[in-house]
């Protein structure tokens, strides 16, 4: 049996990430949702986020992050996720594992999610993970680092995405 594609109804859904006190959104990505809300450990999810769609609401700060001095997005344009294993925790909540793909590197992360079918054409995919920007070679250069305030490893990332079913 085919699984039903869903497509973001991307006026009803965000993107985030936040670092520290600063919270960037991301006004430009892409999804690929293939999930039976009756058996989803077996769906195809994955992402895609434009890196130059941030949106810290600070015109520097994104200019910066957007620079060789950090995202280099004429090199790493985009960060993509591929669920290879879907874990189901509880009731609507379920962890996907998988190869998570930022600034050339590639490594293995787990985003924590709840799918909550609704009248049977929609449905709300919230997903949240946890990584180290080090991890990935993102590291503050010299004058980020001298302006004084302190910016944290971790990074959370938070998808709340409204889909309808499409096929």
């Amino acid at each position: 049996m085919d699984k039903p594609i869903w497509t973001v109804v991307q006026e009803n859904s965000r993107v985030y990430a936040t670092v520290s006190s600063v919270k960037g959104v991301f006004h430009s990505y892409e999804a690929n949702i293939e999930v039976d809300p009756e058996s989803i450990v077996t769906a195809n999810i994955s992402f895609t986020v434009d890196l130059s769609s941030i949106d810290t609401g600070h015109k520097e700060l994104d200019a910066h992050l957007l620079s060789e001095r950090f995202f280099e997005i004429e090199k790493f344009p985009d960060v993509r996720f591929i669920a290879n294993n879907i874990l189901e925790q509880d009731d609507h909540r379920y962890e996907l594992v998988g190869d998570f793909s930022l600034h050339g590197v590639m490594r293995t992360e787990s985003f924590f999610v709840t799918f909550e079918p609704g009248s049977g054409e929609t449905a709300q995919l919230r997903a949240k993970a946890v990584i180290k920007r080090s991890d990935y070679g993102l590291t503050l250069d010299d004058a980020f680092q001298k302006a004084g305030a302190p910016v944290e490893d971790e990074v959370n990332i938070l998808l709340d995405l409204h889909l309808v079913k499409t096929a």
